[in-house]
């Protein structure tokens, strides 16, 4: 299947569309959140029996593992 490449035009729109989201702050809570949904994942990584699933993209842990880590820790789900 051949590559569409944008026009001049919707380039412009584009960017012009882009811009005006960034000028109106729509970006800030989300990147904020990313951030912060970025530092608890790569927490609960680091502790030994977490795993991600590079193929379904989740995270994967035993059930003795999780049950262990909700009881031991004040982690909040949001």
């Amino acid at each position: 299947m051949a590559r569409r490449a944008w026009s001049e035009v919707e380039e412009e729109i584009l960017l012009t569309n882009l811009t005006s989201l960034v000028d109106q702050g729509v970006w800030q809570g989300k990147i904020k959140k990313w951030k912060r949904d970025y530092f608890y994942l790569d927490a609960i990584l680091q502790i030994p029996g977490f795993g991600w699933n590079p193929n379904e993209n989740k995270l994967v842990v035993q059930n003795d593992v999780w049950n262990e880590f909700v009881r031991v820790s004040n982690f909040e789900f949001v």
